[in-house]
């Protein structure tokens, strides 16, 4: 009897002193073996042991965004195939978990409107559904700095995506994430639904979703010429999903741009900073 209560006391502090969804905490990455997806996936196996982390894709085959040298593998046991098309499938998939990562999408900028509209739209909406009824937590959901894209076509933004303004000028114009959304492709317009769908999903349900506007991330892990004011670095990407999973219960919505650090950096990241505590652990150089 002594023990039992010992126990439940115990047990009882732990759940007050720590979030009760952290300590046996069910994880499950979407496109886990795209590009980005990979890379988070493998992130948190290394900093959540205690944690059970699966991974979801259309076919058990690494995105040919990704270096063949970099190859890995999910377990049979801890993989789901799907297209993400079906509700109802998607439905028993989420089913006991607590955090859902949702990477899965057609990333192309040129992709055709049937692709943008069964994987990123109908994809998200299942997803977004599926965990709302499944009593997921938490969603961390891929957006794209791309639904700014439209900024550039004119100074200061386009100066400054050129690296030919002054630095008074970079930080002066730097794009918000509450600023007005400028999409020049479906792709870009897809991500605009999908935080628009956050937004309804979290004013009329219990569930927290964090939609993160990813920068550039490439298989190298280096900024190239094109992208100097919107590289993410695979270590800045994996820690800012890091940190919205480990965000207090409380925290219910945000749309935050993710990227590294740079002079030229086009997007503002104090959203970040202030409410998940994320600060880039990488820079451009210069």
């Amino acid at each position: 009897m002594f023990t039992s209560l010992l126990l439940r006391t115990i047990s009882g502090w732990w759940k007050f002193a720590i979030p009760e969804y952290t300590l046996t905490m069910k994880i499950l990455i979407t496109g886990a073996y795209g590009l980005v997806g990979s890379v988070v996936y493998q992130h948190l196996l290394k900093v959540k042991p205690e944690a059970k982390i699966f991974g979801l894709g259309r076919r058990r085959q690494i995105s040919d965004r990704i270096d063949p040298r970099k190859t890995f593998d999910i377990p049979e046991n801890r993989l789901f195939i799907s297209d993400l098309s079906n509700l109802e499938e998607v439905y028993e998939i989420l089913r006991g978990f607590d955090t859902v990562v949702h990477m899965a999408a057609d990333p192309r900028p040129d992709a055709p409107w049937e692709s943008i509209l069964k994987s990123n739209i109908l994809g998200t909406y299942n997803i977004l559904e599926g965990s709302m009824r499944a009593g997921v937590k938490r969603v961390i959901a891929a957006s794209t700095v791309m639904v700014s894209w439209g900024y550039f076509d004119k100074d200061p933004h386009k100066s400054i995506r050129l690296g030919t303004a002054d630095s008074q000028t970079v930080e002066k114009y730097r794009i918000l994430p509450t600023d007005p959304v400028q999409p020049t492709c479906l792709y870009a317009s897809s991500k605009v639904c999908l935080e628009a769908m956050a937004k309804t999903y979290t004013s009329t349900h219990p569930i927290s979703i964090f939609c993160l506007r990813i920068g550039a991330v490439n298989s190298e892990d280096r900024p190239s010429p094109g992208c100097r004011d919107c590289w993410c670095s695979h270590r800045d990407i994996s820690q800012i999903v890091e940190k919205c999973i480990d965000a207090k219960p409380s925290a219910k919505f945000g749309i935050h741009y993710a990227v590294s650090e740079s002079l030229w950096r086009s997007f503002d990241i104090e959203s970040a900073k202030r409410e998940l505590g994320y600060v880039p652990l990488d820079r451009v150089p210069g």
